[in-house]
């Protein structure tokens, strides 16, 4: 965790637990997960895309390694209104690592889709045909 928010001010908790000395935490950007059950699909850790081609993701990996789902590094570039993604640059980041690549938006809520298509054959709150 950074001692201080560089880029804008976070919300009250964000700033009060960043005041004590000895204290460490982050926020989860982004956790896919059933829609049923409730279990973790994917972790992924998200910035803003500014050209940059690197972020820390040393939590948001052991966290997906312990819940033994891939984990992702996810820059988005903003659309014009509040809710609008234009472009994703996405690297998985495990099991195991690959390159970042662009990523359209239909393409990246696609792959959401197939994370929850995937799991739903063992979801254990799956409806089971009669």
């Amino acid at each position: 965790m950074a001692r201080l928010n560089y880029f804008n001010i976070g919300d009250h908790f964000s700033e009060y637990h960043r005041k004590f000395d000895g204290l460490a935490g982050l926020d989860l950007d982004f956790i896919e997960i059933c829609k049923k059950c409730q279990e973790p699909l994917a972790m992924f850790e998200t910035a803003v895309d500014k050209g940059q081609t690197y972020k820390t993701t040393t939590v948001t990996e052991k966290i997906a390694r312990a819940c033994k789902v891939p984990s992702f590094l996810v820059f988005y570039t903003p659309g014009l209104a509040h809710d609008e993604v234009t472009q994703f640059r996405i690297k998985k980041l495990t099991p195991a690592e690959s390159e970042l690549r662009v990523m359209e938006p239909l393409e990246f809520i696609k792959m959401l889709k197939i994370l929850q298509e995937r799991h739903s054959n063992e979801c254990v709150l799956a409806e089971v045909p009669f």
